[in-house]
């Protein structure tokens, strides 16, 4: 068990924005990020650090995403987090 909870907020649509820049050049991204792509990822609810890493490491490794790529990766991600819990165990 835990001691501390602590609770984390989803990203604002300016971290959001920030989280995609820099995770597009990372991956080799180059140039500026579609106007329409920007207003698109700040407008993504529930989306958290952990959703960018997430889809990072799966494209590690492949060729340069395009950023309505990455976009939709993100987009993905982000759905599965609404789908119902499933029961786990035995």
């Amino acid at each position: 068990r835990f001691v501390f909870k602590v609770q984390f907020q989803f990203l604002r649509p300016e971290q959001a924005e920030l989280a995609f820049r820099t995770m597009w050049a990372e991956l080799g991204g180059e140039g500026e990020v579609p106007a329409d792509v920007v207003g698109t990822i700040g407008r993504i609810p529930n989306l958290a650090p952990g959703d960018f890493a997430a889809v990072r490491r799966r494209l590690l490794g492949c060729d340069s995403p395009s950023p309505w790529e990455l976009l939709s990766q993100l987009q993905d991600e982000v759905r599965l987090k609404a789908l119902p819990p499933r029961r786990v165990g035995f």
